[in-house]
């Protein structure tokens, strides 16, 4: 007889995906970075592009540009940017796993640019926040009432 009953046990969640309120499976906080790491790339490059050209509108591409591309493409029906394409995950309003649309989609960005001037600190904070919150919800999902979750 096992002196310690429990233990050995798979810890909890452990084989069994964290589901939402629409039945859509959270994405792993390591997928939203990449993605966001892949845009990030993405906007950089045609800002720079923009600079070299331009002499000095790269700075201003970059801004309105990021804002442009964050909301119109999470806005819109599919819900993702090309790096959530790549990576199959999408933005999803958190009760009815229906599109956020185009006012919600830069409501969370702007939280996010305003996290980042701020100080860099509050950004972070706000990226790992998935980490532990129990939805996987950053401050910036919270405010949009937004999850991001697996493509179908």
């Amino acid at each position: 007889m096992d002196p310690n009953p429990g233990y050995g046990q798979q810890p909890w969640g452990a084989g069994k995906p964290i589901t939402s309120a629409f039945g859509a499976v959270y994405a792993d906080w390591w997928k939203r970075l990449v993605a966001y790491l892949i845009d990030s790339v993405l906007i950089w490059v045609v800002s720079l592009a923009f600079l070299l050209a331009t002499r000095g509108l790269g700075f201003f591409v970059a801004i309105v540009g990021g804002f442009a591309y964050f909301t119109v493409m999470i806005g819109g029906p599919r819900g993702q940017t090309v790096g959530m394409m790549a990576l199959s995950i999408t933005v999803r309003d958190q009760a009815t796993g229906s599109a956020i649309g185009y006012g919600r989609s830069f409501l969370r960005y702007l939280i996010m640019v305003v996290l980042g001037w701020i100080l860099f600190i509050p950004l972070l904070i706000d990226c790992l926040w998935p980490l532990w919150d129990p939805n996987r919800q950053a401050w910036h999902d919270k405010a949009a009432s937004s999850v991001v979750v697996n493509a179908p």
